[in-house]
């Protein structure tokens, strides 16, 4: 059993960061912003040994590499942000583990074909970078993304390197299979292992075009309709009342992985390449405020039951993975990495998850 882990390169500081936010803006910023909105509200949530790290010392590159296999994690998938006319932003990571192949950085490519907004700081409306969505601009993403997928650290499924979409409604995923792998092909590359983003795919058409699928969490689970219908529109001043942010905005962990796990449960009896994912927590008030939703009693022995229940199930199927969100994603309180709060209990377990897989 594989267990893939999201990874956040939102950890150094970028001229359009500096730009659009502040100076020397980064994930952590947002972090150590964060307040309590309620009694019991456990924010800030702070960073563990490796403090407020930035990702292009490459040390802390190393660190994640021998973590990740101490833990269990098989790869991480890299986010990557890849816009029109060869725009890029936080990719300098992924070139320092490129140039450095002492660092033992098992990842994959997680595209995320979506805008580029301010919304690190819950403002979605203001559009840093657009996002051109033609199948032209999708194949230029595959022709760029070469040096890594020929890379021997990158991850492969049956031989052939994963490649995440996050949207693949946005053009025809049919011909991009076809014409990517005839670019890959010239370079010696086996065909793409191309995965799905439930949340976003175009079912009927794009299904039969993935190799697998994924879910993404927290997703509409989170509320219900009418809560999350009140969250969105109750005035700010409203929401700050206690009693009324509690109502429409938190969600009691073991409740909501219940909820989960009864979704991915389904998914699974009805898409036998489903690589079910799953979150250790969830708290977006750091970036949202009180239009922010959180997970509350959180305990990590839950996160493991739950996982754990899925298995039996998972290993019937043939694809037989896990993905988990996320190793570092802090300013919605969803990480796997030592924190000061949770120390190594979330690493610990995947290293417990991997044991009995």
């Amino acid at each position: 059993m594989k267990i893939y882990c999201a990874y956040l390169p939102q950890f150094h500081p970028t001229n359009a960061n500096d730009y659009f936010w502040e100076k020397n803006f980064t994930d952590w910023v947002t972090t150590k912003r964060a307040i309590k909105i309620y009694k019991g509200h456990n924010q800030p949530l702070l960073p563990g040994n490796l403090k407020e790290y930035s990702l292009l010392e490459k040390k802390i590159l190393k660190k994640h590499s021998y973590l990740m296999k101490k833990s269990g994690i098989d790869a991480f998938a890299v986010y990557y942000y890849h816009f029109d006319k060869n725009v890029f932003t936080l990719d300098k990571p992924l070139k320092i583990i490129k140039k450095n192949k002492d660092i033992n950085f098992k990842f994959f490519l997680y595209w995320v074909n979506s805008d580029w907004t301010k919304s690190w700081i819950g403002e979605d409306k203001t559009i840093i970078f657009k996002q051109n969505n033609s199948l032209r601009h999708a194949l230029t993403v595959i022709k760029n993304s070469i040096g890594y997928l020929k890379d021997s650290r990158y991850e492969k499924i049956d031989g052939r390197p994963i490649f995440v979409i996050h949207d693949t409604s946005k053009f025809d995923l049919k011909i991009f299979r076809i014409k990517a792998n005839k670019i890959l092909h010239k370079k010696k590359i086996k065909k793409l292992f191309i995965i799905g983003n439930l949340n976003y795919l175009n079912k009927k058409k794009d299904l039969h075009y993935c190799d697998a699928v994924i879910n993404w969490p927290p997703d509409s689970l989170f509320l219900g309709k009418i809560k999350n219908f009140f969250r969105k529109y109750f005035p700010l001043n409203i929401l700050r009342i206690e009693k009324i942010f509690k109502f429409c905005s938190v969600q009691d962990y073991k409740k909501y992985l219940d909820l989960l796990n009864n979704h991915i449960s389904k998914l699974l009896d009805k898409h036998s390449n489903l690589i079910p994912a799953f979150i250790s927590n969830w708290d977006n008030t750091p970036r949202y405020g009180v239009r922010g939703f959180l997970l509350d009693n959180v305990r990590p022995e839950i996160f493991y039951s739950k996982i754990k229940d899925i298995l039996p199930k998972l290993k019937q199927k043939k694809t037989k993975a896990i993905f988990i969100k996320a190793w570092n994603e802090w300013a919605e309180g969803n990480v796997i990495e030592n924190s000061a709060r949770y120390k190594n209990n979330y690493m610990n377990i995947i290293k417990k998850l991997k044991k009995i897989t």
